[in-house]
Parts: C-alpha cells; sequence; structure tokens
C-alpha cells in the first residue's frame, strides 16, 4: 500500500471536496439572495414554549411539520440557514416550482445550476406557526438515497434566531422557548456568531484556533476541509462511503485525530473526523447526540450540557468494506454504491450495482438501517445473498474495523 498520506491521495481528497462545495454553497446563496430581496421568516406570536418530538435517523433529528394539506417529514438542520425543500412540497405548498427569483450555483460538473425560491403561505411546527416562509427548491434525490425515512427538505436555523431553541438528543425533543421566559445559564457556554446566517464557534484544532459550525444536518462527527490536511491523524484518511447531500453524491473520507478536542469544557479522545464533508468545518450529529444542546439568542451563545459526565471516546467504526444504497420502497434490494480498497476477499466477488436481497437468510425489508448499524457494532460476519442480473449468490462477509 502507498503513503496514504501522500500529495495524489490529498489531490484525491482535494477534487473531492471541490465537487462537495455545492452544499453549503446553495445555502449561502440561498440567504444573500433573500437577505438582498427582503425575505425572511414571520412567527405568529406566542409566549408559550412548544415541546415536539423528533425522530432520529442516524445523527440526523427528523421533524414533522404541517402546511394546509398535509405533514411532511424536514431534517432540522442548524447549518442551513433556511429551507430547503423538494419540487413536490413546492407544487403542493406554493402552487409552483418557478418564480421570478433564481440564484445562481456551481454544480458538481462545474455547470450552473438555477435554483428557484417561492413562498410557503403556512408552516407550522408543533405548537409553532410560521407564515409567508421563503423555500429554496433543491432536488433531494440524491440526499433521500439510502435513507430510511422519505425526506421533504431541510428545516434551517433562520425560524429559530429569536428563541431558545434546545435540542435534546436523549429525549428527542426539541423546544421552543420564548426569550422572555426565565432562563438559567449552564456553564460553560460558548459564544456563536452568526456567519451566513449559521450558528458558529471557535475551538482549538491541535493547538490552532478553528471556526465550526454547529450542523445539526450534518450525520458525521468533526467535518473539516482540506485545509487541514496537515494535522496528525493517528488514523489517515481513507474513503469508506458515498456522501449524499441536495448537492449530489461525493466520495466520503474518514479520519482519526492523534490529540483530542475540546468541546464545550468536554474532551473528545482521538475525534473521529470526515475529511472532505463540506467548505466549513462542522459540529456533526454524531458528536451533537452526546449533549443537550440550547441555543441562547440574547447572549448570542450555546449552551453543550454532556448526557454523561467525563470525556467522549467514539468506537471503531465497523463495515464489511462496502456501503449500500436504500430505495424509498422497503421490499426493494439495497444497492452496492460503493467499495473499499481493501474489502476482504471474500467480497472481491461483489461489484458495484449488485443488489442485496437478503442479510443474515432475511429479506431487506427486515432490516432498517438502524438494525443494520447497530449490528455493525457487535457482529463478526454477516450472511449477504445477492442478485446480478439473474444470478443469485451468496457471500460471507467478515466484518471489520475499517476505521481503527
Amino acid at each position: 500500500m502507498g503513503n496514504r498520506n501522500s500529495p495524489r491521495r490529498w489531490a484525491a481528497i482535494g477534487r473531492c471536496l471541490e465537487r462537495a462545495l455545492l452544499n453549503k454553497c446553495l445555502r449561502f446563496l440561498c440567504l444573500l439572495a433573500l437577505l438582498s430581496q427582503g425575505g425572511g421568516f414571520n412567527a405568529a406570536a406566542s409566549d408559550e414554549e412548544t415541546v415536539v418530538t423528533f425522530e432520529r435517523m442516524g445523527g440526523l433529528p427528523i421533524v414533522s411539520v404541517r402546511t394546509f394539506s398535509r405533514t411532511w417529514k424536514f431534517v432540522l438542520d442548524t447549518g442551513s440557514a433556511i429551507c430547503a425543500a423538494s419540487p413536490e412540497f413546492a407544487l403542493e405548498t406554493a402552487g409552483t416550482t418557478n418564480s421570478d427569483f433564481k440564484m445562481g450555483a456551481i454544480g458538481l460538473q462545474g455547470d450552473p445550476v438555477a435554483m428557484n425560491v417561492v413562498t410557503c403561505p403556512y408552516l407550522k411546527l408543533g405548537g409553532k406557526t410560521f407564515i409567508n416562509v421563503p423555500v429554496a427548491v433543491a432536488d433531494l434525490d440524491m440526499f433521500r438515497k439510502g435513507k430510511s425515512i422519505q425526506i421533504d427538505g431541510l428545516l434551517g436555523f433562520a425560524p429559530f434566531r429569536d428563541v431558545y431553541l434546545t435540542l435534546d438528543y436523549q429525549k428527542s425533543q426539541l423546544m421552543l422557548t420564548p426569550t422572555n421566559s426565565p432562563h438559567q445559564v449552564h456553564e460553560p457556554a460558548l459564544p456563536y456568531e452568526l456567519y451566513y446566517g449559521m450558528p458558529c464557534i471557535d475551538l482549538l484544532l491541535q493547538g490552532l484556533p478553528a471556526r465550526f459550525v454547529i450542523d445539526s444536518g450534518y450525520e458525521g462527527s468533526l467535518g473539516l476541509t482540506g485545509a487541514d490536511r496537515n494535522l496528525d491523524f493517528k488514523s489517515p484518511p481513507r474513503a469508506t462511503t458515498l456522501l449524499a447531500s441536495i448537492a449530489g453524491v461525493s466520495t466520503n473520507y474518514k479520519a482519526r485525530l492523534s490529540r483530542p478536542v475540546a468541546l464545550a469544557g468536554t474532551e473528545v479522545v482521538e475525534p473521529i473526523v470526515s475529511g472532505i464533508s463540506q467548505n466549513a468545518r462542522s459540529v456533526g450529529g454524531e458528536l451533537l447526540e452526546k449533549f443537550k444542546v440550547i441555543f441562547d439568542p440574547l447572549r448570542q451563545q450555546v449552551e453543550m450540557i454532556p448526557n454523561q459526565p467525563g470525556p467522549i471516546r467514539q468506537p471503531s467504526v465497523r463495515g464489511v468494506g462496502l456501503s449500500f444504497r436504500k430505495a424509498s420502497d422497503p421490499a426493494e434490494p439495497w444497492t452496492v454504491d460503493f467499495m473499499m480498497d481493501d474489502v476482504p476477499e471474500a467480497v472481491k466477488v461483489i461489484q458495484q450495482g449488485d443488489r442485496c436481497l437478503k442479510i443474515n437468510g432475511e429479506p431487506v425489508s427486515a432490516w432498517p438501517w438502524e438494525r443494520y448499524s447497530k449490528y455493525l457494532k457487535t457482529a463478526d460476519v454477516i450472511h449477504f445473498t445477492f442478485v446480478r442480473g439473474l444470478k443469485e449468490f451468496d457471500v460471507e462477509a467478515r466484518v471489520y474495523a475499517v476505521l481503527p
């Protein structure tokens, strides 16, 4: 094997980073254009706290929002400045997917991309109602792939900038509390700034100051950028999966840092990082779920109350050397969409595009993504049944630490 810190490897990571820039770039451009237009959220006045239960999909919190017509599933995404939603949502709620107001961005292949912005007249989250909500119309097909819940949109940070926003991952609850309510500050709290409408905190990254977006819409732990390639790694960057977002799909590189990162007084020992996820560093759901997170707009600070005392130690990432893409229909076979370069010999018979029919003798419909992910953490071997064309074949795959 070649040097994993070689210039060639980092050049590949850099190219992947360029393709991944659109995910945050679209968010930045959406907000800038809306601000120039004078658009924004109008929340119906309420002096009562709103408590909403959210679903968990990996590290992502999924909330139900109500429009005049029906209920939709949105990712609660504090790393996005505004809302984005599918064309189906725009057509049903705003009556159109087109508008005179468009935004320009650069696509995955360098081609120009235009996004429409429509106005949703009514949006309700629990007991909180928003009117005239600007929504960027985005193609969510790539983002939806591999998700066990049909995602209709992203609910960004903008509607929550004037309330105490609490994310209680242990209870799977979102709380919106009016700022005129009594609030007990939990120390240590971290000051945050709104950067293009997203809450950002400053952390020390191996002794150097670094700015991170608090991004509940990012499934990973710590998201880094190509500028961080000279950090000291205990486990160097390696391609592990495909990363799907509203910008499309790119290769996801993961690594483990050799030194800890302190997060609101809690030490994260040898944290797992993703090196190409976006053009801004992020604290994502895999770490946020270890805390109760409270955004305090009056003091412009975020409180992060750990679920348990002591340092956070992230276990090895375990897998079989390949990843799957799930269809929206749970009865449909899983499609192999990525294979690592050092898969065990028995797995090399599998090809990208092969479809998985069964896991341990059970149809894949009996394996929600959460069950499969949990099983990988303790299993030694997984028995797969695949189909390629008309041919079925079985593979016994060893589970190993793809990132020690």
